[in-house]
Order: structure tokens, then sequence, then C-alpha cells
């Protein structure tokens, strides 16, 4: 992403993600690992979604396990199976709104 000339934050699980965007500027959109370590993938999308700041925050789920695995549905932007087609990703980036930062 960064090579395509977005500028890119990225936090080593979900906790830490969660503090970041309560500690900086937020993103224009959030690439989210489904099966991160600690808090994963649909807990941090419901803390996200449940925080008046940040519910309108593009999210976009990545995952190598099928969306049906997951047993609610999930309110995300997009979703992209492992691994990760990078055009498909860029186009998917371009299309919601010109961003400028991305955190993955």
């Amino acid at each position: 992403l960064s090579l395509s000339g977005l500028e890119v934050a990225q936090a080593a699980d979900g906790r830490a993600a969660f503090d970041y965007l309560h500690e900086h500027e937020l993103p224009d959109l959030l690439l989210l690992d489904m099966r991160m370590p600690g808090l994963d993938g649909p807990e941090l999308l419901r803390l996200i979604r449940d925080d008046i700041r940040l519910q309108t925050l593009k999210v976009f789920a990545v995952s190598g396990s099928a969306r049906e695995e997951f047993a609610e549905t999930l309110p995300v932007d997009g979703w992209f199976p492992k691994p990760v087609r990078i055009d498909a990703l860029l186009t998917a980036v371009q299309a919601t709104t010109p961003p400028r930062t991305i955190m993955a």
C-alpha cells in the first residue's frame, strides 16, 4: 500500500490498533485482520462500531477464513480473502474515498 503512495500506520494486534485510533488522528480506512491474537477482528470491530467517534470509520476485513465462519453479520465495508490481491484491494480503497491514511 505504501508503495502505491498511501500513508500506512500499523498495529501489532487489536488492542494496539484500538489504542492507536484513540491516540491519533483517524485514518481514512482500517484494514482489519479478523484472526489477530488477543483482541481479535470481530471484537475490535464491535468496539469500533460502539464508539461514537469511530463508528463511521471505513473498515475492510481481511481473513484466511471464509466470511461465513463468523457467526454474526459483520458491519464491514469490504471483505478480502487471504492471500489478498493487492490490485483488488487498491481498487476498493480508491473507490471508497480518496484515502490518505490507511491503518493495517
